[in-house]
């Protein structure tokens, strides 16, 4: 941001001209919202015989993304076309993103002893959704030879916590006073640098003034900003049409701002449908900034348990300092351990990044499901046989599938001797996702009758509640295998 002081001889006074000093722009630079409007830069221009081909600047308001046009008519004010001076009506055209175009004409040289004569420009017949500006413009052919006004330089830059003088030259000195005025343009708004157009004036005998652009230095990281100071309706000069502006251009001096999470980590129950990460930019900029973010699934979440609603990067546009990313959970009926999940910030454009991961833990709300034999199978029986051996199966199930691992407890007692018997080893294990597992009864045969016992035996299995884990007891928890003896 700047603002401009004229030095030397200068008075302040607002330019004649169509627009403002800065015309279709926004407190931040950016194109207004309402509509283009086309007129010329001023409303006079002031040149000699010896000026020769000359350009009279018409500008647009703001850029447009539209085509835009506007037809010129040239007319005899008390100037003569081909006498004093030849020119062609015609239209001019914009393409979208223009802003400035020029319509031509030549001043001749007649030699004649003459008072200073004008020509009239009017513009007409706007089409593409402009409105029309300033639509007339005189130009003054004076009957002396006059000096040349224009900047030393028409282009520049320095940062923004830099003044910088502009300097105006006459390449000859007048025994008139010269007065110029200035319009002020670029990216730069005018809240900026808070000065309206003015003018700038030569004493009789000075070739040399100067405006000071002393910026003011602020803390907003943005993009380079343009000021551009134009010279207009000149009295006893003529504008150098190829010095008339300069273009300065005020390079940012602030550093980076940092994208960053505002925590590392969180935790949601599993069954809020959607929660929010916030993202924050720090300080406030001047520039767009973006920033890609990925996640890594923890030791136990996956796809299956969430998602983000949109994976596209975010997007912080000038002057936004907050965003948030949603995360949508998923609540499903399974039993399981809690489940982490990280989201990683990516690398941003127009800043640096500050802690650049989250970790959210998703608390499980599922009751653990309950154990027992299966309620389709009944207590089994067999013989036991003379020799060699017969196995029995009992399922044990889960009332539904677990994501923990479980461990089944159970005991074994009966009337059978444990030589004749044999059962797998107690607890059970069922690994994450497994609904059912068998327990097995071996019985050994023998040539042993066993009168004391009525000829049967038995091996009653129970579940146990001591040490039972992730799960709890369901029913029936009890199973009864009786041997029967055939010897």
């Amino acid at each position: 941001m700047w603002k401009a002081l004229a030095m030397g001889a200068v008075s302040v006074a607002l330019a004649s001209c169509g627009f403002s000093a800065a015309p279709g722009t926004s407190s931040d630079g950016g194109p207004t919202v309402g509509p283009s409007f086309v007129g010329f830069a001023a409303a006079t221009s002031l040149e000699d015989e010896s000026s020769g081909t000359i350009s009279i600047p018409v500008t647009l308001s703001a850029p447009s993304s539209d085509s835009i046009s506007v037809g010129y008519t040239i007319t005899d004010g008390s100037a003569t076309r081909d006498l004093d001076y030849t020119a062609t009506n015609g239209t001019l055209t914009f393409s979208p993103g223009d802003v400035e175009a020029t319509i031509m004409l030549t001043i001749k040289v007649d030699a004649l002893e003459e008072q200073d004569e004008t020509i009239q420009i009017a513009l007409h017949s706007v089409t593409g959704g402009a409105g029309l500006g300033l639509g007339a413009h005189t130009v003054t052919i004076s009957s002396d030879i006059l000096p040349r006004v224009s900047f030393a330089l028409t282009t520049s830059n320095a940062q923004e916590n830099v003044q910088t003088a502009f300097t105006a030259t006459l390449d000859m000195t007048s025994s008139k006073e010269v007065r110029v005025d200035y319009t002020l343009g670029g990216t730069a708004s005018s809240a900026d640098y808070g000065l309206a157009a003015g003018s700038i004036v030569f004493a009789p005998g000075n070739a040399s003034q100067q405006i000071m652009l002393s910026p003011v230095d602020d803390a907003l990281d943005e993009d380079p900003e343009t000021v551009r100071v134009s010279l207009v309706n000149s009295t006893n000069a003529v504008i150098l049409a190829s010095a008339a502006t300069r273009t300065h251009t005020l390079d940012d001096n602030d550093p980076l701002p940092v994208v960053a999470f505002t925590a590392a980590a969180s935790t949601v129950a599993e069954n809020v449908t959607m929660t929010t990460l916030t993202v924050t930019l720090t300080p406030v900029s001047g520039r767009q900034v973006t920033v890609p973010f990925s996640t890594a699934q923890g030791a136990t979440a996956s796809a299956a348990d969430f998602s983000y609603q949109s994976t596209t990067a975010l997007v912080f546009p000038a002057g936004t300092t907050s965003r948030t990313i949603t995360v949508v959970i998923v609540n499903d009926d399974m039993d399981e351990e809690n489940e982490t999940f990280t989201t990683t910030l990516g690398t941003p454009t127009n800043a640096t990044l500050g802690t650049s991961s989250h970790a959210m833990t998703i608390t499980d709300n599922d009751d653990p499901p309950s154990v027992s034999f299966d309620k389709n199978e009944d207590d089994g029986s067999a013989l036991e046989g003379n020799n060699g051996t017969t196995t029995y199966d009992y399922r044990l199930v889960l009332s539904e599938a677990s994501g923990k691992q479980i461990s089944v407890p159970f005991t074994v007692t009966g009337s059978a001797d444990s030589a004749d018997f044999t059962v797998t080893a107690s607890p059970i294990a069922f690994n994450p996702g497994q609904t059912s597992k068998i327990v097995r009864v071996t019985v050994n045969g023998d040539t042993d009758s066993n009168p004391e016992d009525g000829n049967t035996e038995t091996v009653i299995l129970t579940l146990s509640s001591t040490g039972l884990s992730n799960a709890t007891q369901g029913s029936p928890n009890q199973r009864t295998h009786t041997i029967i003896d055939d010897d």
